[in-house]
């Protein structure tokens, strides 16, 4: 089967049953940093980690190469559904790059998933940041929050609200608990994992803090 466009869907394409077909994949699997994303998310970040003083803020992108499985959950927007992103986040390529994933609670099975719409992400980003942690407030208004999270929304998709898939991926099975002891549980933690359809990235978002 020849690799199918991320942005288009091969409706007679046909994989293995889901297990065999993830096991071949990770087998085959080339992932690389995207760097050019990793350093132009830098001025969100560094304002996140300033109201999150007592947690943080981590971001990382990856590419991922051309293989028929991918092609295949990826142009359906069905990644979350065959353990992709647990098993994303196990793997060598990642774990240096993430404290989340380096800190991930054994039990951890399977994440919960929540749809977030791409159109709507820069303003969640937005009130993330102007509302603040346990004990820092933003310094700026809210338009200059709002801007800062169109910046960083348009650094990982520009307008190309259709090419992404994003997702709330907070809470685990099966004690419905962040998935990481890197989360500290209390009303500040976030984690977002998206999937640019057109450029092959897939990034992962996590921001935390405590009282």
């Amino acid at each position: 089967m020849n690799p199918v466009s991320l942005l288009n869907v091969d409706f007679e394409a046909t994989i293995p049953p889901q297990l065999e077909a993830m096991r071949w994949f990770w087998r085959d699997a080339v992932i690389h940093p995207a760097d050019e994303l990793n350093s132009a998310v830098t001025p969100y970040l560094s304002e996140i980690r300033k109201v999150f003083a007592n947690g943080g803020a981590e971001f990382a992108a990856f590419h991922i190469a051309p293989h028929p499985v991918f092609e295949f959950y990826g142009s359906r927007n069905t990644l979350d559904r065959p353990y992709f992103f647990e098993d994303l986040l196990k793997r060598p390529e990642v774990l240096p790059y993430l404290k989340s994933a380096q800190q991930r609670k054994p039990n951890t099975v399977r994440f919960q998933y929540a749809p977030v719409s791409a159109f709507d992400f820069d303003g969640l980003l937005a009130g993330t940041l102007f509302y603040g942690g346990a004990y820092n407030r933003f310094a700026g208004t809210p338009s200059e929050a709002k801007r800062i999270g169109n910046d960083f929304a348009s650094v990982l998709f520009q307008e190309r609200y259709d090419e992404v898939a994003i997702y709330s991926f907070l809470y685990a099975m099966p004690d419905g608990a962040p998935w990481s002891n890197w989360f500290h549980d209390v009303a500040w933690d976030f984690a977002y994992v998206g999937v640019d359809k057109r450029f092959r990235h897939v990034w992962f978002l996590c921001m935390t803090d405590t009282d």
